[in-house]
């Protein structure tokens, strides 16, 4: 079973997926945060298959916290979250 974090500061939205994959055989939620600072931390205490990590957040924005997160381990996978379709957000 493969271990995710969740990063999301709408806290409904974060519920959600929660819920959503506590329906799954294949994925357990293992922790969770409302901002990119506490998902650091989180993540790195927890060392998760995957994490579901928001690009944008207050405190610490998703493409900053990716960057921490990668820099300390590189093969961790990480999928972003986003409602925005700006090019620049997205790329980032």
């Amino acid at each position: 079973m493969k271990r995710v974090v969740i990063v999301e500061d709408m806290e409904i939205l974060r519920k959600g997926l929660k819920a959503l994959l506590a329906s799954s055989e294949e994925y357990k939620v293992a922790g969770e945060a409302g901002d990119g600072e506490e998902g650091v931390k989180v993540i790195k205490r927890l060392r998760p298959d995957v994490v579901l990590m928001d690009l944008s957040m207050p405190v610490l924005d998703g493409p900053s916290a990716i960057g921490i997160v990668k820099k300390e381990d590189p093969e961790i996978k990480i999928l972003a979250l986003t409602q925005h379709t700006e090019d620049e957000l997205v790329h980032k």
